[in-house]
């Protein structure tokens, strides 16, 4: 499931007066996904979101990944929704 950092910061209602900027994201590209995550200065996971990689077996052990593939799911798990 795709989160919006807008729409899961709106929502929230654990933040409290020290969870007040700057905030922080953090960008993991692992083998079949890519995860972020919006965290204050303290600490506090505001919202995350992932989103699936697509990986190719041509042949047996041989595994291909495509670059524009990566960077589409780095910009989905980033992207603000108004």
């Amino acid at each position: 499931m795709l989160l919006s950092f807008v729409d899961a910061y709106a929502c929230s209602t654990v933040m409290t007066d020290t969870d007040v900027g700057p905030y922080l994201i953090g960008v993991d590209v692992g083998t079949s996904s890519v995860r972020a995550a919006l965290v204050t200065s303290s600490g506090h996971v505001v919202s995350s979101a992932s989103s699936a990689i697509t990986v190719w077996e041509p042949e047996p052990n041989f595994y291909e990944q495509s670059s524009a593939d990566i960077w589409q799911a780095c910009c989905r798990v980033v992207q603000v929704r108004s």
